[in-house]
């Protein structure tokens, strides 16, 4: 009998997720920066129309976070006073990579994980420093800071709105990479990176984690009987 492994990957993620609200391990945030300046890549709209298209990357340290981690919804602060809207077609991705906040590099990394693909709206509140922009996961990234620092990628498609601008910090928890203002090369930002907020589950206990996998292959051996 074979059992597709990305299928039963995502469904013990989602099993888990849910399982640890219920046995009260509520979902907590993680937020890495502070609104001390403002910048519109990859996700701002500039008077006129004007916004960022193509890929952008941003890289977090992993000492910020103390242990394993599902992630299931990434958040960022828009920072002029709305309310304001915007429509993007973009993806999210999740992945490791050894590349420092102080050293992002000179190309774009691979090797990340697609979290969220598609179209978003989101309304943005009159508060400047509400987390306003959410991005709900297709199914929970889960992050080990042991295997490296945590690489988020961020592809835009399109975007229309009008003056929205997102927060920015100097810190060296953050780099980032971007493609220039002609889109012909990638230009590296160290120790900087927009504001993030991270909604993330801790990880379950080993014995947790076996009792679900054997109930989830229960299911789904039960399904390919059917």
């Amino acid at each position: 009998m074979k059992v597709n492994l990305v299928i039963l990957k995502s469904c013990i993620s989602f099993t888990v997720t849910g399982l640890c609200g219920q046995l009260g391990m509520a979902q907590g945030t993680i937020t890495i920066g502070t609104n001390h300046a403002e910048d519109w890549i990859p996700f701002g709209v500039i008077g006129g129309g004007a916004a960022y298209t193509g890929e952008y990357q941003q890289i977090y340290a992993n000492s910020v976070f103390s242990s394993p981690i599902l992630i299931s919804k990434i958040a960022f602060s828009e920072v002029n006073p709305g309310p304001l809207t915007a429509t993007y077609n973009l993806s999210i991705g999740l992945g490791t990579t050894s590349r420092t906040p102080d050293s992002p590099g000179t190309s774009f990394e691979t090797g990340f994980t697609t979290v969220f693909s598609g179209s978003l709206s989101p309304v943005f509140t009159p508060a400047t420093n509400d987390f306003d922009f959410l991005i709900n996961f297709s199914a929970p990234f889960y992050y080990n800071p042991a295997q490296g620092n945590l690489l988020l990628d961020v592809t835009i498609v399109s975007a229309t709105g009008n003056d929205v601008a997102f927060g920015l910090d100097s810190s060296p928890n953050m780099g980032r990479l971007m493609l220039n203002t002609t889109g012909s090369s990638v230009v590296s930002k160290s120790d900087w990176g927009l504001v993030t907020q991270f909604t993330i589950v801790p990880e379950p206990s080993p014995s947790l984690l076996l009792l679900l996998g054997s109930g989830v292959l229960i299911y789904v051996r039960s399904r390919i009987r059917r």
